[in-house]
């Protein structure tokens, strides 16, 4: 995709309110993607709750990933931001059914952050992050079927911390997966 003028892959998170599980997923991806990286990502919400920061708790369980909050602002999902898009990543299916529905033409590359993970897992890597979002397309239906929402990440909204920490640590999971699939990871310094 173009950005302003520059060549970069774009990945773009949605969730409901786009003040937990996307934002945590938006800040962990900056957090531990090289920072030489090609790459943009940013987040949104189908029902944003515009103009808000992020959950306390969601940015407590983020600083205990040792990831800071950061400024956030929520923004409403706009056509525009899937169709320029490279990657759409959301929490659960019904918001990728929703992006999809809005725009049938993402569709080889909206997934749910956990069907995206599983998908990538056997993908080989080394492949141009495009080629990936369409080796991890051409994977659906092929691998295991999930049973109910076993894609989904559940919404940590107005919850404890310790629950913002789980739905944390599984968008971490999933985060981390995408981030190496895609060959964005951070290189690793070794110690000693």
């Amino acid at each position: 995709m173009v950005h302003n003028g520059q060549v970069t892959f774009s990945v773009l998170y949605v969730c409901t309110g786009n003040i937990c599980r996307s934002p945590i997923a938006e800040r962990l991806f900056l957090a531990w993607t090289d920072p030489s990286a090609d790459v943009a990502v940013d987040s949104c919400g189908i029902a944003a709750l515009v103009g808000e920061g992020i959950d306390p708790s969601s940015a407590a369980a983020l600083g205990q990933l040792g990831v800071d909050a950061g400024y956030h602002k929520a923004q409403l999902l706009q056509d525009s931001f899937a169709l320029n898009a490279d990657l759409i990543l959301t929490a659960g299916r019904t918001h990728r059914d929703y992006v999809i529905r809005r725009a049938p033409q993402v569709y080889r590359r909206a997934f749910t952050m956990k069907e995206f993970a599983r998908l990538v897992r056997e993908t080989p890597r080394g492949l141009d992050p495009p080629f990936t979002v369409a080796a991890a397309a051409a994977r659906r239906g092929e691998t295991e079927r999930v049973q109910g929402n076993a894609d989904d990440v559940l919404d940590p909204f107005r919850g404890s911390i310790s629950r913002a920490q789980e739905i944390a640590e599984e968008i971490s999971a999933t985060v981390r997966t995408t981030i190496a699939a895609l060959g964005f990871s951070r290189p690793r310094v070794d110690a000693g």
